[in-house]
């Protein structure tokens, strides 16, 4: 299995805010949310990187309930916060939410699952003026070339922007897409706050992959 990765990215909100919000969340599926718990069991445990008001919360290995996740912390917090993901190293894909509202989305791969109309082809295909709309001090140009469609061809592509660290077709570009809207990834050296939670299952998603 490949790298999968599901996470929430929330804009414009205190540490404390977030905590309260990820806590009422937990909350209402049945589990828990405890920060910091450093001795948590690795299938419960999370980090949350913070810089200002942005926040990267990187949910436990096989979470699969991050959109549901983010819409609810854009509901309790008010704020906008994207849900990201990672799917088997083969895409990185966001949905944004406004008050708990999908208002953009962007995946390189809409037929990844299955065949897609020309709609919801259309629906995936991400828009930057919309994702700035609702992001503080985003233009959408510093975007745009992230929110293109992959080719076949596009293992060995170019970078988007001449600063990035990863090219068009590889899944970590979602790092450089992060950075662009002012996420860090935690890693070694970063101010990620060990943080475990659990969250019971929830109704299935209506997705047509799932």
């Amino acid at each position: 299995m490949g790298v999968f990765i599901s996470a929430s990215g929330v804009i414009d909100c205190s540490k404390d805010a977030l905590h309260a919000a990820l806590a009422e969340v937990a909350a209402g599926k049945g589990g828990t949310f405890v920060a910091p718990a450093s001795e948590a069991p690795e299938s419960e445990k999370a980090s949350i990187c913070s810089l200002g008001d942005r926040h990267f919360v990187l949910y436990p290995k096989f979470f699969m309930e991050w959109d549901e996740t983010s819409a609810a912390l854009s509901s309790a917090l008010g704020r906008p916060v994207f849900s990201l993901h990672i799917h088997d190293s083969d895409l990185w894909m966001f949905n944004l939410f406004v008050q708990g509202k999908d208002v953009a989305r962007f995946n390189p791969r809409p037929d990844y699952w299955g065949d897609v109309s020309d709609e919801d082809r259309a629906r995936w295909a991400g828009d930057a003026a919309e994702v700035a709309r609702h992001i503080p001090g985003l233009a959408a140009g510093s975007i745009e070339k992230y929110l293109v469609p992959w080719g076949e061809d596009d293992e060995a592509s170019q970078k988007a922007y001449s600063g990035d660290e990863y090219p068009t077709g590889d899944e970590w570009q979602l790092i450089d897409f992060m950075r662009a809207v002012g996420l860090k990834y935690p890693d070694e050296g970063s101010p990620g706050i060990p943080v475990a939670f659990r969250l019971a299952p929830m109704a299935a998603p209506k997705r047509p992959w799932w």
